[in-house]
């Protein structure tokens, strides 16, 4: 008796159906750039346990400092009168609005101050994230800090 036909589709090789969805040409590429990006990973994640480790320093409660008292925002100046602010006490940002200023927003001003209340939340997020060791900071060329008269000394 004849055999039936096999009408199923041939099985695919499931690697080769991954590697079709990454500009790679083989696994060899593959597994050198995930090694890689882990490498990365790892770099920015050591130097964010070793940021958070500085931080408990005495001779680094400046910066602490410096997150405590955090972004505020106020009419005329005064912490009293503060319409907003964003600050950190060890982990996470915490943002205080004045409420009652909120509500004296009339509706066409409620964009703005939400444009407002934005900016400070992105501008202070990447700063805490910065010093944190989570997000890069912009690179900065060192001769930027070379002083425009003389030379500076070098340790030997």
């Amino acid at each position: 008796m004849p055999k039936p036909p096999d009408n199923r589709k041939p099985k695919r090789n499931s690697t080769e159906e991954k590697l079709r969805a990454t500009p790679f040409a083989g696994v060899d590429a593959l597994d050198s750039e995930e090694k890689a990006i882990r490498h990365s990973v790892w770099r920015r994640f050591t130097e964010s346990k070793v940021a958070e480790e500085l931080l408990t320093k005495p001779e680094f409660t400046h910066v602490v400092e410096e997150l405590k008292a955090g972004l505020s925002c106020s009419m005329n100046g005064g912490t009293k009168d503060a319409i907003y602010k964003i600050s950190s006490e060890g982990r996470g940002m915490k943002l205080e609005v004045n409420k009652k200023f909120a509500d004296s927003l009339g509706e066409h001003q409620v964009r703005f101050f939400q444009g407002v209340v934005q900016a400070g939340i992105e501008g202070y997020g990447s700063l805490y994230m910065q010093v944190k060791g989570l997000l890069a900071r912009p690179s900065v060329d060192p001769k930027e800090f070379e002083a425009t008269t003389g030379t500076i000394k070098k340790k030997r």
